[in-house]
């Protein structure tokens, strides 16, 4: 056998359809038993000392193989990859390009996604494990690897024809994006994977030669995808990443260009690969941060190429060009000059512009002259009189392209430094309108949605429309888009919010000019949120900070989202007392649902948000600061009723601390909840558990006198030992706060009750208070010490299941803090702004697991992780695999192959099965799978109409596409030529029915014939007598039970078996 012979074989198994795949298993198996010569091809290796080990694993091979490429069971493919570890080790007997071919066909596009991503995630881990070069490869991989360095070509690579195709999916990237409670870091795990898979193949290369070639293999791939269309943009990052960290670049990059320190070498990156890299970066429809990614390492490794090897800069590498365009070098102070500077520029070649189109000619302003007017302009103070002019005279043609951006920026200035007074409000009007006009006719570019509302909103803005209906009407309208886009491009939400607080302080009418009310609600209601191609531009974002520091997260995006919430919660946190209508009525608007719920209620609903109650607990003060006594007794009852029904913790334990506050503060209201307690109506053991809190909340607090607590421990008793195990639980936990405020508070007539103290004892030695379950593991709310912004936002209760993550962290309100104080004036309408109503407070340490708790988690972790951290002795360890799909032997080589897998004559066995006379789908699909699964050559059904069935498919699975099915009609002039015709080709026509001339399935002498035509009776009647008549033989299946019959399908099942285990695919009988 030469070389020639494995490789077809290889290659089979790589394209073939599942029919020639088993044909060619089949030929392996029997190859491998009838060799008996030692084999060293570069194919197929073999060692006739060995020859038992060689079997053994190639049997292992065929398992896997059919397992992974064919049956497609996903916990069978799990189960095998002991397996896989193993026949990939040094000790495998298998030769490393069967691993490859078995690779290949796995990440073929007919096979499950979910089966690719298995095996594409093993195989990038694989490479993962061996970043550490000092690491020893004897562990099971060591040889595939070896093989994926070593094969270069392009042609044969399978990282380029097989791993990236599927790994450079968007689904896998935008499925795989995690981020931090804080949601302040993303991480892309899948793109971080493949960015590792890289950099360790490429660092196991064994010398620069082969990493040379791997790096042009991988980049012409990439570069080819990307011109295609075919590559998802943010792949481009990771993969170049993973390329150039295995090169030799070192992490951390401090800064890019001629003050950069020569702390490296690249090895193995030349001219031609940076070329390549170039264009990749540079090519059109890449997203801005993934383009100045890439750029800033071809920056990178250009700068080090030149010193390496000064004698070999690249011609027509368009460096100044790059730099021109993207300025890396610039520190952000400098960028923020030339902003300005380009920005009286433009204002100057405006003027020259609007001057007549024989000044521009004529050049009518030489460059000094045009300084001269820069300078000039600089020392003045421009009006919008003279910002309109330009514009009106130009069309508006100033105000394209970047012109949009520099309007923005001028206009925002020329607001700072004039008072309303000075500005006309029919000019700003104009202006705006124009500036609007120019960002929908640019579709909503980036830079202008982040600078628009600093101009819309600014409070000479606002001040201006009080006056100017149609201003206001303007600003008003803006709001409602700019509030629409912030769903999908949540840059715009910090900048919009903080014009928005920025305009409260300092002109207050903007309540009643703008809809306030409506964009709080919508806030609460649908708060804004980064979609998946946001996040994965954070990500990138990340990485690329690490090369230039002062591209950051802000440049691209200013604020993070958690900013622009604390600049809304801290609006509502300080409304003066002339808006607390405006709170009340905002208040109600998000309680009327929670009050308005319908029977039975979901454990999670799409429209509940923890933020809606976040914003009531903030306005919780300014409303029942303007309610009536009655008012406030309704609010109790809404709430009450509410919590009673509600069944999520994490909103239990908000709607709890806002009823809570409502008792703090109003002291007359207490009494209540003793009253509550002593209901003896249990029916809701999870109200009556919220109420017994709320009691030991308050009792707890600084005013409460003895006696409410006496009478509160005095109810706590009987309930300790209630039947309803919630009221029983949370009574016995209820005790121990209440009992150490007692102590601490000196309280006699509690300590000193023997009962009491009892109780108290028996309680704190039970084992579930001393290690306390996960529920229990929040420390008890103080309504008063508590209520602070620190515990709303960033609270442990927001780690209850189903877990949420932070929206606004303290730190964003001290940033907003402090960039207030810095800008205060003191006067005026910010003057009259009031202190926050609730304190910032502290965020309290997260609580450290318990012992059972950890040694719990460590357990599921070991779990989770025991596929990847096999042993060599543990993945070589022979263990049973479930082979479903592979109960038939495999396919005689002898017989022919055909080109179409429904053939008859491609069938195992010539076996026809007539089912014309049943009706009922669901038994037809099970017939379906019954017949292809024991390999008949054809099925006949009363109509082919049956195939699309709901209830047939559900049974058939996929069966009808394997196997030849065909209409025959249940009526005499159909069924009757049929049979004759068969038998008249030899067949025996055998009946499925109990009739007194039948034979017993399966008794001594007694045998189905090989060549036999099965006919199977209807549901109810059977095989009716003009057609008993046509029977050659009828065959029975032998009953021990009462049952009469068995099902079709059923029975079916039982001749087809007992067939397959009397002839099987061999010769007949």
């Amino acid at each position: 056998m030469n070389d020639k012979y494995w490789e077809l074989l290889q290659e089979g198994l790589r394209t073939g359809y599942s029919e020639q795949r088993k044909y060619c298993l089949s030929i392996l198996k029997t190859s491998v038993q009838i060799l008996n010569i030692d084999l060293d091809a570069p194919h197929m290796t073999l060692q006739i000392r060995a020859k038992m080990d060689y079997v053994l694993h190639f049997d292992k091979y065929i398992t896997v193989f059919e397992t992974i490429v064919l049956g497609r069971y996903m916990n069978q493919v799990e189960e095998c990859l002991p397996d896989l570890q193993m026949l990939c080790s040094s000790s495998s007997r298998i030769h490393p390009t069967w691993m490859k071919t078995l690779l290949e066909a796995a990440f073929q596009q007919n096979i499950q996604d979910g089966i690719r991503k298995f095996v594409g995630n093993w195989l990038m881990d694989l490479s993962s494990l061996y970043l550490d070069l000092d690491r020893p490869t004897q562990e099971g991989g060591h040889r595939l690897l070896i093989t994926l360095i070593t094969q270069t070509s392009p042609k044969n690579n399978i990282i380029t024809q097989s791993l990236l195709p599927w790994a450079t999916q968007g689904s896998l990237f935008t499925s795989s994006i995690r981020s931090t409670q804080d949601n302040r870091t993303v991480c892309c795990e899948h793109g971080e994977k493949l960015s590792s898979f890289i950099e360790g193949l490429l660092r196991r290369c064994p010398d620069n030669t082969i990493r040379s070639l791997h790096l042009r293999t991988l980049l012409t791939w990439l570069h080819d995808t990307s011109i295609d269309g075919r590559l998802f943009p943010h792949a481009a990052a990771y993969i170049v990443d993973g390329l150039v960290r295995g090169a030799g670049l070192q992490e951390p990059i401090c800064r890019i260009g001629k003050g950069a320190p020569l702390d490296v070498v690249v090895p193995g990156i030349e001219q031609q690969d940076l070329e390549l890299l170039v264009k990749i970066a540079t090519r059109t429809g890449l997203p801005e941060v993934v383009r100045d990614y890439l750029v800033a390492l071809c920056l990178r490794i250009e700068s080090l190429l030149k010193r390496t090897s000064p004698g070999s800069a690249m011609e027509g590498f368009t460096y100044t060009t790059m730099l021109a365009r993207h300025t890396w070098l610039l520190a952000p102070v400098t960028i923020e000059k030339l902003t300005a500077l380009e920005l009286q520029k433009w204002l100057v070649h405006a003027a020259i512009e609007a001057s007549g189109p024989s000044a521009s000619a004529n050049n009518h302003y030489d460059e000094d002259e045009k300084g001269k007017i820069i300078v000039d302009l600089g020392s003045r103070n421009l009006s919008l009189t003279e910002f309109i002019k330009p514009l009106v005279l130009t069309n508006y043609e100033l105000l394209h392209g970047s012109g949009l951006n520099r309007s923005c920026r001028y206009l925002f200035l020329l607001l700072n430094n004039n008072s309303s007074d000075t500005v006309p409000s029919n000019l700003l009007l104009q202006a705006l309108e124009a500036i609007w006009s120019e960002v929908e006719r640019q579709d909503y570019p980036k830079q202008s949605l982040m600078e628009v509302p600093n101009v819309f909103f600014h409070p000479t803005s606002i001040k201006l429309s009080v006056d100017a209906p149609e201003l206001a009407a303007l600003l008003s309208s803006t709001l409602a888009i700019l509030q629409q886009l912030c769903d999908g491009r949540i840059y715009v939400f910090s900048p919009l919010a903080k014009a928005l607080s920025n305009a409260y302080r300092k002109a207050p009418e903007v309540t009643k000019l703008l809809p306030f009310e409506d964009f709080i609600v919508q806030i609460a209601n649908h708060p804004p949120s980064p979609k998946l191609e946001f996040l994965l531009d954070s990500s990138v974002a990340e990485k690329l900070e690490q090369i230039a520091p002062h591209r950051t997260y802000s440049f691209y995006y200013g604020h993070h989202q958690s900013y622009g919430y604390a600049c809304i919660f801290d609006t509502l946190n300080s409304l003066r007392v002339t808006d607390h209508a405006v709170g009340k009525r905002i208040f109600d608007r998000l309680l009327e649902p929670w009050a308005n719920q319908k029977m039975p209620i979901s454990i999670v609903s799409k429209w509940k948000k923890t933020t809606q109650l976040q914003t009531m607990l903030l306005l919780l003060d300014t409303c029942m600061s303007t309610s009536t006594s009655e008012e406030l007794s309704a609010y109790l009852r809404s709430l009450l009723s509410i919590i009673s029904i509600e069944p999520l913790p994490r909103y239990r334990f908000l709607l709890e601390w806002i009823i809570a506050r409502i008792y703090v503060q109003h002291p007359d209201r207490r009494p209540d909840l003793l009253t509550l307690i002593s209901t003896k109506d249990h029916s809701n053991p999870k109200y009556l558990a919220s109420i017994m809190k709320l009691a030991v909340m308050i009792a707890r607090v600084a005013d409460s006198p003895e006696s409410f607590a006496l009478k509160l421990m005095t109810q706590l008793v009987p309930l300790s030992a209630s039947s309803k195990i919630i009221i029983r639980h949370e009574a016995q936990w209820s005790f121990p706060p209440l009992w150490d405020h007692a102590a601490e508070r000196d309280w006699t007539s509690i300590t000193e009750n023997p009962a009491f103290a009892a109780l108290n004892d028996s309680i704190r030695s039970h084992e579930k208070y001393l290690a306390p379950p996960p529920g229990r593991s929040l420390e008890w709310l103080d309504p008063v010490d508590d209520h602070n912004l620190a515990t709303l936002f960033q609270g442990g209760y927001l780690r209850m299941e189903p877990a949420e993550g932070e929206i606004v962290r303290v730190e964003d309100f001290e940033e907003l803090w402090a960039e207030k104080e810095n800008t205060r004036s003191g006067e005026g309408a910010e003057k009259a702004m009031p202190p926050p109503r609730v304190p910032l407070g502290r965020r309290k340490p997260q609580a450290p697991s318990t012992p059972a708790a950890a040694q719990e988690t460590e357990s599921q972790d070991t779990i989770a992780h025991a596929p990847s951290l096999l042993s060599p002795a543990t993945a070589t360890t022979p263990t049973p695999l479930q082979t479903k799909p592979q109960t038939l032997p495999l396919l005689s080589p002898s017989r022919p192959l055909s080109t179409d897998p429904l053939d008859p004559s491609t069938r195992p066995t010539p076996l026809i099965i007539i089912a014309s006379l049943i009706a009922n789908p669901h038994n037809l699909g099970g017939l379906s799978r019954i017949s292809e699964i024991f390999g008949a050559a054809s099925l006949h059904l009363r109509t082919t109409a049956v195939l699309t069935d709901r209830d047939f498919l559900a049974v058939s699975v996929s069966s009808h596409l394997h196997l030849s099915i065909h209409a025959l009609p249940p009526t005499p002039s159909s069924l009757l030529p049929f049979l004759r015709e068969r038998k008249g080709e030899g067949y025996t026509v055998v009946g499925i029915e109990q009739t007194d001339a039948s034979f017993v399935l399966g008794a001594p002498g007694t045998s189905v014939p090989r060549k036999a035509v099965l006919v199977l009776g209807s549901e109810r009647e059977g095989i009716p007598g003009w057609l008993l008549s046509e029977m050659d033989a009828c065959v029975e299946i032998g009953q021990v039970g009462r049952t009469r019959s068995l099902n079709v399908q059923t029975a079916a099942g039982c001749v087809l078996f007992e067939w397959w285990r009397e002839h099987g695919g061999g010769g007949g009988g």
